[in-house]
């Protein structure tokens, strides 16, 4: 170090510090550093034209023989938990206090510090560590209290002292432990624990044996069929191509991509469809939370659907599928948005190879997800849409086409309803905004048929809430658009379409 730079850091108060006053504070240090020197010898300390370089054995210096012991107990670590131990408590004791404590204010000293004071706490870890393989869980659990207490948001920390606790016995005080650190970091950064941490809570949970360092004996599970369970398309693809390239885009970039939009716009086809187009190593699968009746069945639900027998909570099931490419629908998550959320952050954590692509009215809300609005059909679209499900049911009907152009033009306050007197079918009351795929119904060719906007007093209707238009809305933005058949109330013979 030169001598202008000892003088502007360690003499930083003064405005003009002197040489003179250097010579004399290194005369005394070498008095200190080399107190058997000859006179005018420069012992450690030497000069060399305008810098004071430390000429001394590298074991001689105690910030060097810290970090020599520190990576003797890493190397060793594998091998011998004692010998390690061992490295690490004699790297401790050479501490006494805070380094450079009484120059702690000097410029060139504040990066040291906060150097050596990392490897510090870094050792004070593995020393924990290592007291873990060598069984002394009373011990450790004392000790990582204490320094957690001094770090309250060091993650790794709460993490030995768990295991400490749980191997020595006192599992409630691990649950407690796991408590603790989630209000702490909830209170202090309003997050919550990392991926390490959760996972060692849901093993707390299950009792997994590996918490006690060895395998865990997990039931045997077939590991999933390489054909997919991909159901095949029941209904009639119309248009799409536009959506289909755009969350084929998407899942290229994103792991979650979710379809939203009102019930019966089509997200389930696209989907399936998109799935259908993309391929994956271990096959596309779809899961329909549809009839899921409790967002606490949200993972033994996708296990089933995989062939997974066995699966615990989210980390376990993101294990099994933690080396596998695929690609995972869930289907109809608007009544469980919280739990489809919380599953897909975490197989979006552990699994890189699996892409969710969910359908839902409502958005998952996650971070990196990737929203696509299912809009309705086009009106071209929607008319052939309406053509082919007509001629469907009633064969070669030939009006259907120019029944599809009838509906399409009907207004929304279109007759609801008509009296038994008017056998007719009526036009349709669709209102030209919904061009939903199952806005349109076709019933039996027995019967008279007319596709009609929603009665006021109409009842079947899945959400809980009506509005004045008959759209059955969500608790957020989407409204599904309601549509029912209707049978015409009459005893009149005149020959149907």
């Amino acid at each position: 170090m030169s001598a202008d730079r000892l003088l502007a850091q360690v003499w930083h108060d003064l405005d003009q510090p002197k040489l003179s006053s250097l010579h004399v504070a290194i005369s005394k240090l070498r008095d200190l550093l080399s107190p058997d020197r000859a006179r005018r010898e420069d012992g450690v300390l030497v000069r060399d034209g305008s810098r004071y370089p430390l000429s001394a054995a590298r074991g001689s210096v105690d910030v060097a023989r810290f970090e020599e012991l520190v990576r003797t107990g890493a190397e060793v670590a594998e091998t011998s938990a004692d010998a390690a131990a061992a490295a690490y408590l004699e790297a401790l004791s050479l501490w006494r206090g805070s380094p450079y404590a009484d120059i702690a204010g000097s410029e060139f000293t504040t990066p040291e510090i906060a150097r050596l004071t990392a490897m510090h706490l870094e050792t004070r870890r593995s020393l924990l560590e290592v007291g873990l393989r060598r069984e002394r869980f009373a011990e450790v659990a004392a000790e990582a209290e204490a320094l957690a207490a001094e770090h309250p948001l060091d993650e790794r920390i709460w993490e030995i002292l768990v295991l400490a606790l749980y191997r020595g016995g006192r599992q409630s005080d691990a649950l407690g432990a796991l408590r603790r650190i989630r209000a702490i970091l909830d209170d202090e950064l309003g997050i919550d624990p990392g991926v390490a941490l959760r996972r060692l809570e849901a093993a707390v949970l299950a009792q997994d044996a590996a918490l006690h360092g060895q395998a865990a004996p997990r039931p045997a599970q077939p590991d999933p069929p390489r054909a997919p369970n991909l159901p095949s398309p029941r209904s009639l693809l119309v248009g799409r191509a536009a959506d289909i390239e755009s969350v084929a885009t998407a899942l290229g970039e994103h792991p979650l991509v979710t379809l939203v939009g009102p019930g019966g716009v089509g997200k389930t086809r696209l989907a399936i469809e998109v799935a259908r187009r993309r391929r994956a190593a271990d096959g596309p699968w779809m899961v329909d939370l549809g009839a899921l009746t409790d967002g606490a069945l949200m993972v033994p639900a996708v296990a089933s659907a995989l062939g997974l027998p066995g699966v615990g909570g989210a980390e376990h099931l993101a294990g099994v599928l933690a080396g596998r490419t695929m690609l995972m629908i869930l289907d109809n998550c608007e009544h469980v948005v919280a739990d489809a959320a919380a599953l897909a952050v975490t197989l979006a954590d552990l699994c890189p190879g699996v892409q969710l692509l969910a359908t839902s009215r409502e958005p998952r809300e996650v971070d990196g997800e990737a929203l696509h609005e299912v809009p309705p059909l086009a009106p071209d679209e929607a008319r052939d849409l309406f053509a082919a499900l007509a001629g469907g049911v009633v064969p070669g009907w030939p009006s259907a086409r120019p029944m599809s152009r009838r509906c399409a033009r009907s207004a929304p306050n279109s007759t609801a309803s008509r009296s038994a007197s008017n056998s007719r079918p009526h036009s349709c009351g669709c209102s030209p905004s919904s061009r939903s795929p199952t806005g349109w119904r076709i019933a039996s060719p027995s019967c008279g048929v007319g596709l009609e906007a929603p009665h006021p007093d109409s009842a079947g209707s899945r959400t809980p809430s009506t509005g004045a238009t008959g759209c059955s809305t969500t608790s957020r933005r989407w409204c599904s658009g309601r549509w029912r058949c209707s049978r015409a109330a009459s005893t009149s013979t005149e020959p149907r379409p």
